[in-house]
């Protein structure tokens, strides 16, 4: 006579229920202080392409401008002398550009880890 083991049974595992994923802003509205009060930004801030934050460090100030102008979704900066809207954000003051680039580090520091 053979002692012939008896298989085990095993349940069949419980269905995992999907969980809708959280919705992430990817952007924030950057809001830059004096002297350009009212001004304003939506800006990439989640989900930025590392090769983004390689040319934010790049020494060549222009390939830094550049780069946040592709961080720039939308903007509300108008030429103080015409009233026109800048078409492209590169057109405003540097000193309007390096406080954006400041306060888009800030918002994107303040971001809680996924």
């Amino acid at each position: 006579m053979t002692d012939e083991a008896t298989p085990a049974v095993v349940a069949a595992p419980e269905p995992v229920a999907e969980v809708a994923p959280t919705p992430i802003a990817i952007t924030k509205e950057i809001q830059l202080r004096a002297p350009f009060e009212g001004w304003k930004a939506i800006m990439q801030v989640r989900r930025v392409p590392a090769r983004v934050l390689i040319d934010l460090q790049s020494p060549i100030f222009d390939k830094q401008l550049g780069t946040v102008a592709k961080l720039v979704k939308s903007h509300n900066f108008t030429d103080p002398e015409t009233g026109e809207h800048y078409a492209d954000v590169l057109d405003a003051p540097i000193e309007a550009l390096t406080q954006l680039m400041e306060l888009w580090g800030e918002a994107v520091s303040s971001i809680p880890p996924m």
